[in-house]
């Protein structure tokens, strides 16, 4: 198995990038219709330190151990990517869920890792997905996604924005 050297890994490239190129677009994500939502380097980099600050509050807050599981159930976009680097950069660890997965599938996956927090995004099939995030697992929605008050709608859920 080949070895990564420490500055090839992910946060390590996305700090590289951000101080070399950070007005540099790297993620262009279409919003719907003809709408597109370009991030340079400096902005993803911005926007994953907010979101990791919100795990690391939240993880203290709430007694996370070092290592807690933190879920992400989207399909692709440029906040998937976000909310991993987030993930990493708070010391935690990222559980990610197949967009397809059945409500039982995800049940178990997020009791066997012990998710602590999950963050919701844009879902072709959310409504068939929703009973299988446990009602008080706490998480928040991405911007392409419709406003959802919890995952089970028990007022867990929180709409994340990290724009300034």
């Amino acid at each position: 198995m080949a070895t990564i050297a420490a500055d090839q890994l992910a946060l390590q490239r996305l700090y590289h990038w951000e101080r070399s190129a950070g007005a540099s677009i790297t993620l262009t994500q279409p919003m719907g219709g003809t709408e597109v939502r370009e991030f340079t380097w400096a902005q993803v980099g911005d926007q994953v330190r907010r979101m990791a600050a919100f795990l690391k509050a939240k993880g203290a807050a709430e007694g996370w151990p070092a290592d807690a599981k933190v879920a992400i159930l989207s399909k692709n976009c440029a906040w998937w990517l976000m909310s991993d680097l987030a993930i990493w950069m708070a010391g935690y660890v990222s559980v990610p869920l197949y967009p397809t997965l059945a409500p039982e599938t995800i049940t178990q996956i997020l009791t066997h890792s012990e998710a602590r927090f999950i963050f919701v995004g844009k879902l072709d099939g959310w409504e068939g997905m929703k009973p299988g995030v446990m009602p008080n697992l706490p998480g928040a929605s991405y911007a392409l996604s419709r406003p959802v008050p919890s995952p089970v709608n028990s007022g867990n859920c929180t709409r994340i924005s990290t724009a300034r």
